[in-house]
């Protein structure tokens, strides 16, 4: 159950293709409704399959090291597209989806800080928010769930990326002051798993539940990449849900005996706020081993 040390990965993607080639039936990450029920699963083979889809699209319109954002509802395409801008070269540039009214929305500094060429979502978000749409209008969209057939049979060369490439850029919140990008590369991000994973002493049975957004980097790399690594299942619910049904993430981590889970401190207090007998009956959490702030 031991996971090779970080120099055993050329790179994330790298990391990908040794988890689709070993584990190809093990179910990567699950997606859960507001009331906690299964909405969608990826498997490790399903999410190199449609990454790879992605990434030959890509490859047709952007060159690698061009950006593009990645503005995603909650949900598992967030991680298709991302791993899909990785097998391309294209760099990645995580972000919350604009509020319709607000005044500290920094969505358009980020963009021009960037300088991205394309932006990726979902057609849901497209067909329901054509404020977002709107907000970008100078940039072209590319709808991720669109990829599985469109891709099929293309030849686009896919450059395989070195350790020391840029993976994506960190932009900070930017609540207090104009928003900042950090360059993380696939380097960063192998030695940063391989530190968490021996912190949390994580195997390939450490499931995860995360309601933590994934343009955060405590939702993506501390649980969607960790475990990743780890070989390890994420279970993920929109943070919307948790913070509306703290109960249903300690219902989640019951059924499906995650050892890992956490968030900022308000989510253990909301979580003990918002306690009512009734909702932890037949609730075993003795294998909730670690729960990080």
């Amino acid at each position: 159950m031991s996971t090779p040390a970080p120099h055993a990965f050329v790179s994330m993607v790298d990391l990908l293709h040794q988890r689709a080639g070993a584990q190809p039936d093990d179910r990567a990450y699950v997606y859960l409704s507001d009331r906690g029920d299964e909405k969608a699963v990826l498997t490790y083979a399903e999410l190199e399959r449609r990454a790879v889809a992605v990434a030959a699209r890509l490859a047709t319109c952007l060159r690698k090291g061009d950006r593009a954002l990645l503005v995603f509802p909650p949900g598992l395409d967030f991680i298709v597209g991302l791993f899909g801008c990785l097998i391309a070269g294209v760099i990645a540039v995580p972000m919350m989806v604009p509020r319709r009214m607000s005044s500290q929305d920094s969505s358009a500094a980020i963009r021009v800080d960037c300088g991205a060429r394309l932006a990726m979502t979902t057609a849901d978000l497209a067909g329901s928010r054509s404020d977002v749409i709107k907000r970008f209008c100078d940039l072209d969209w590319f709808m991720v769930d669109h990829s599985d057939d469109a891709a099929e049979g293309s030849s686009a060369p896919l450059p395989a990326p070195d350790r020391d490439d840029i993976a994506f850029l960190q932009y900070t919140s930017g609540s207090t002051s104009v928003p900042r990008g950090v360059i993380v590369t696939h380097r960063n991000l192998l030695e940063n798993l391989e530190m968490i994973r021996l912190a949390f002493g994580n195997t390939r049975k450490s499931t995860y539940v995360n309601w933590v957004p994934l343009y955060h980097d405590m939702g993506l790399i501390l649980n969607v990449l960790q475990s990743l690594y780890a070989g390890a299942m994420c279970v993920q619910m929109a943070p919307l849900s948790f913070v509306q049904r703290p109960w249903v993430l300690l219902r989640a981590i019951h059924t499906y005996r995650a050892e890992v889970a956490g968030g900022p401190n308000f989510a253990f207090d909301l979580t003990v706020t918002r306690f009512r007998p009734e909702h932890m009956k037949g609730i075993d959490l003795s294998c909730w081993k670690l729960a990080f702030v």
